[in-house]
């Protein structure tokens, strides 16, 4: 590539801004010394700092690529582990285990609206429902493991008669269709 006057890499005509261009392919015109570093944001700079040290560079090795002094390279990490910092408190936790019940309710609801689909072959709706089952009892299990339900919930065989123990009504309905389904498969047999 060629100089500018002011000492500037050349970039190819596609480029017009090298702070809006892909991090990864910024990285790879570094290292390769086809890009200014002086000419790109702190913003920039900081994400390929985090880029190069994530490819295996030392800390001395990317201060010569971004052209910046070592104290510098460990004050933009510094940054980026600050950015990323999660406060492990009670509020995170309540959140994170409600998202994973709420997850798990999503997947089990979405199983069984695919066993009620017309054009489903038989064993295929019998197993999304077996599949919803299982979902449910895992939950039931979770749930028991992290001291929010007792232990007699973790003895159900059928998932769905603890769902008045989670505060959940069990879908009768799904049971009903899951027997029905089960006794058509045997008769096809």
């Amino acid at each position: 590539m060629e100089q500018k006057p002011n000492g500037d890499s050349a970039l190819p005509a596609e480029i017009n801004d090298v702070n809006q261009m892909s991090l990864l392919d910024l990285v790879d015109l570094l290292e390769k010394g086809e890009v200014n570093p002086d000419v790109l944001s702190k913003d920039t700079q900081v994400g390929c700092v985090s880029v190069l040290l994530e490819r295996g560079f030392s800390y001395l090795e990317i201060a010569k690529i971004i052209h910046k002094n070592e104290r510098t390279v460990y004050r933009y990490l510094k940054e980026v582990r600050q950015e990323n910092w999660v406060m492990s408190g009670p509020d995170f936790q309540h959140a994170t285990i409600q998202d994973a019940i709420k997850c798990l309710d999503r997947q089990s609801a979405r199983l069984l609206k695919f066993s009620h689909a017309p054009l489903m072959p038989l064993s295929e709706r019998v197993r999304s429902i077996f599949a919803a089952c299982q979902i449910k009892k895992y939950k039931i299990d979770f749930l028991t493991k992290l001291g929010y339900l007792s232990e007699d919930c973790a003895g159900y065989s059928n998932p769905f008669e603890a769902g008045d123990v989670i505060h959940t009504p069990p879908p009768s309905a799904a049971v009903d269709t899951f027997d029905l389904l089960k006794a058509e498969l045997q008769n096809k047999k």
